[in-house]
């Protein structure tokens, strides 16, 4: 992938990520990520695709459309879902009340407010049973259904329709890396065979990318994020504002605008000890609580912006310096890579992400260089 989506002068066109200039004049409406050779983009209240030119390859007279997947593309026309190719032509007729791309040869799809399964064909491989279903992905679905007293529970079907894992979460999220995000209050992860390998413990999670997934805890004090790996063993302690997945080895992390947290020793001699007023000092105990198994201080949760705007004043009075709340990335490790600068950070496709400064976005490489700068936009 080289042409990246981008708004200038308020009309979409792509930048190349090579030589980092305009490849494809802004003149559409929206615009999106080019998938085999050919990009959605949105004209008025229409929808079409281009070739790597900005030629219209497919005429805008889509009332909704997806990007190519598996080589095909849904398209809404006059209120029913149906399935092109490359070219422009149906494969599978306008037929289903809603279409989700193909993903490992099946496509989700609605008839009479139920779903199912379809094949590249249009042949109904498992029959629309089913209140809520998910693209396929590792070979199992995610399905859920609700019954005569019984809440909804989500289990999972194989490709032939069968059950093989049985409704009895509360959530559950599609596999990744071999292991599915489920919930019971807390959230914990189950292999293929339904038997839960990671217990749920976290207060917050995210499925497996990149042989990792996020996690969050709130407990007593604020919320921290951080990262476990498959076993479940915590390798990036949570320490974060906000995470989000890995993809290509880096990850998005938000810098809190305060600490979340100090090491009791830092807290104590580092800080207190330098405060001159004893109101400040109180302020500071009062503010954050000691967590003495781990020897650390902990932020309050919920705590006021005009508490936050107070420690802030407070710790620069010793001339404490710390990141303002913006958005980084880190690698496997959890070493910071890329500064935090953004104020939203996407992950990275083909080398490139999509970062926000203010109200505008560019795109960077993975060592934090522009290759559209917001400033551009």
């Amino acid at each position: 992938m080289n042409l990246f989506p981008i708004n200038y002068n308020g009309r979409y066109g792509y930048v190349d990520k090579t030589s980092r200039v305009i490849a494809i004049k802004s003149q559409f409406d929206f615009a999106f990520l080019f998938y085999y050779g050919l990009a959605r983009v949105k004209e008025g209240l229409k929808y079409g695709y281009i070739n790597e030119r900005g030629s219209f390859v497919i005429n805008p007279h889509y009332d909704d459309a997806g990007d190519f997947s598996e080589e095909l593309a849904r398209v809404k026309i006059e209120r029913k879902y149906g399935f092109i190719n490359t070219a422009g032509k149906f494969v599978i007729q306008p037929q289903f009340e809603f279409a989700d791309d193909f993903k490992e040869g099946l496509a989700r799809v609605k008839i009479d407010g139920k779903f199912g399964f379809i094949d590249r064909t249009g042949k109904i491989i498992i029959k629309p049973n089913f209140e809520i279903a998910e693209n396929f992905s590792e070979g199992l679905s995610v399905i859920g259904n609700t019954g005569l007293f019984i809440n909804l529970k989500y289990g999972f079907i194989d490709k032939s329709g069968k059950v093989v894992i049985k409704q009895h979460f509360d959530i559950a999220k599609s596999f990744s890396n071999g292991l599915a995000l489920i919930s019971d209050g807390f959230w914990g992860y189950i292999d293929k065979k339904g038997k839960i390998v990671i217990k749920p413990q976290f207060s917050a999670a995210e499925s497996f990318s990149d042989g990792l997934a996020v996690i969050g805890f709130r407990g007593d004090y604020e919320w921290l994020y951080g990262f476990i790996d498959t076993s479940g063993r915590i390798v990036i302690q949570p320490q974060f504002e906000y995470a989000n997945n890995f993809s290509e080895g880096l990850a998005s992390v938000k810098i809190a605008d305060i600490p979340k947290f100090f090491e009791a020793s830092v807290f104590e001699f580092g800080i207190l000890q330098k405060l001159r007023k004893k109101d400040d000092q109180n302020f500071l105990l009062s503010s954050y609580i000691s967590d003495k198994p781990s020897r650390k201080y902990f932020l309050k949760i919920n705590i006021k912006e005009e508490e936050k705007s107070r420690i802030r004043d407070t710790l620069d009075l010793i001339g404490y310096r710390f990141a303002k709340p913006k958005y980084g990335y880190i690698d496997k490790t959890g070493k910071v890579i890329i500064n935090p600068h953004f104020d939203t950070a996407e992950q990275f496709i083909s080398g490139v992400a999509r970062i926000k400064i203010a109200k505008k976005y560019g795109y960077i490489d993975k060592i934090g260089h522009f290759i559209w700068s917001p400033d551009a936009s």
